[in-house]
């Protein structure tokens, strides 16, 4: 799958993606994978609908919350996709999902024209504009899935020599295996995504930490690269992550 871009949206902030075709690597094992698309009022986007497949997920709609919420306690899916929801006031819609969940976060995506506003103190949420592209939305669910869901991501996703294992937290090379935490499979998950990309600092800190409000000019991604870094080269023997200067990082595989 190649998608062209120069701009896109990532939620309500315009990300420079460069000026280069983004190819993005679809998940092709087969897995019980369900998101619950949550449509009120109107047709989801097409967009929307294709990334979270080529994300390996099942969707199944639903049109109201009382639905919504009886599928999230009886289908048990892994991730919510809320479309075109009003986010103008206050909604305890993250508060009713926790509730009917109980047990475990529920990971949900907001497609919308404006952030949502979440009655409660929630970080287990992303939000995309209806304009972001195909690769945009792709990357933005499987960032979701892995900050949230990690043990869902079944498939080996495999670069040249490198092989990642979300589920069991693994980055192999060969007969060589460095063990990884939530953060560094975060950093290290939309390498795999779009091979051969690379990532301005603000689009992957935005991936692998999620939609906080940053401070200008954050270098947050910067120390945790740097942490990842460090692992790999104990571990591996080598580092694969390269610094692109002026722009962000590349894997070399």
């Amino acid at each position: 799958m190649v998608a062209t871009i120069r701009c896109a949206r990532f939620g309500g902030r315009a990300t420079l993606l460069g000026e280069t075709e983004i190819v993005i690597s679809p998940v092709r094992e087969a897995a019980n994978r369900r998101a619950l698309l949550f449509e009120p009022g109107q047709v989801a986007n097409a967009t929307t609908r294709e990334a979270a497949e080529l994300a390996g997920l099942t969707i199944s709609a639903t049109a109201s919350r009382e639905e919504l919420l009886h599928c999230l306690e009886t289908d048990r899916p892994d991730l919510i996709i809320v479309s075109g929801a009003d986010q103008g006031e206050p909604d305890p819609l993250l508060d009713e999902i926790e509730a009917a969940r109980r047990t475990e976060k529920m990971p949900v995506l907001f497609v919308a024209d404006e952030a949502p506003r979440p009655a409660g103190n929630h970080a287990n949420f992303d939000w995309l504009s209806p304009g972001a592209n195909l690769s945009v939305m792709f990357l933005a669910i499987r960032a979701l899935l892995r900050r949230e869901r990690p043990w869902v991501l079944e498939e080996v996703r495999a670069g040249g020599t490198l092989e990642l294992d979300e589920a069991s937290f693994r980055l192999s090379d060969g007969n060589r295996t460095a063990p990884l935490n939530k953060v560094d499979l975060s950093i290290l998950g939309p390498f795999f995504d779009a091979p051969g990309h690379v990532f301005d600092r603000a689009m992957l800190q935005r991936l692998a930490y999620g939609p906080r409000q940053w401070k200008e000019g954050s270098r947050l991604i910067d120390g945790g690269v740097c942490k990842t870094r460090r692992l790999l080269k104990r571990h591996l023997g080598h580092d694969p992550i390269q610094t692109v200067r002026g722009v962000g990082y590349h894997l070399v595989s």
